[in-house]
């Protein structure tokens, strides 16, 4: 079977899995890279949430966006390696680019916000989270999709070889075939001996 078969539209509904997987994202980082707690209480906690969903509604519709670009400049699944690498190099640019301006953009509108505690490379993990989230459920699925239409092809040409070989027994079992095979000359049951 050719392994350069053209790529399979896949074509998912991620509506819900934003709507749900960037709140909880932007909920959680804080909490597990920045030190932050619950301690205070949730309406302490609202603002930092909001800032965080926000970044992470930034990152993963950004990245979504460059996985689908070089979904369509590389579809095949023999593309794989280089859309994957095409993927890493662009989203990991974004991200570290976006990740500078946002930390700029919440320091001047946020002076408040106490981003001076939080390291440079405490901050870069919390920018990558959203990042391995988004590309590792925007592949996976891809990948699946991609493998789940390899294998409805290969039923496919195995249903269609199957079919083409009953037709060619039916074919020799067609009343032509065995009237034209009975009118054929036998080769003698005993040959004679030359003398």
């Amino acid at each position: 079977m050719n392994t350069a078969y053209p790529a399979v539209p896949v074509r998912f509904d991620d509506r819900l899995a934003r709507l749900i997987g960037i709140p909880i994202v932007g909920f959680l980082v804080p909490l597990l890279f920045f030190g932050n707690t619950l301690d205070d209480g949730l309406m302490v906690y609202v603002p930092i949430w909001l800032i965080s969903t926000l970044q992470t509604l930034v990152y993963w519709e950004g990245n979504r966006f460059i996985f689908m670009q070089t979904r369509r400049r590389f579809p095949l699944v023999t593309q794989t390696r280089p859309r994957i690498a095409l993927l890493v190099g662009l989203s990991l640019t974004y991200t570290l680019l976006m990740c500078r301006l946002l930390r700029y953009g919440v320091n001047l509108f946020f002076p408040t916000r106490q981003t001076e505690r939080v390291t440079i490379t405490e901050e870069y993990v919390g920018c990558f989270v959203p990042l391995i989230v988004c590309l590792a459920l925007y592949e996976s699925i891809y990948y699946f999709r991609q493998l789940q239409a390899a294998l409805l092809e290969s039923e496919k040409l195995k249903k269609e070889n199957l079919q083409s070989q009953l037709e060619t027994l039916k074919n020799q079992v067609n009343p032509h075939f065995l009237f034209n095979s009975l009118n054929t000359p036998w080769p003698p049951l005993f040959p004679t001996m030359p003398s």
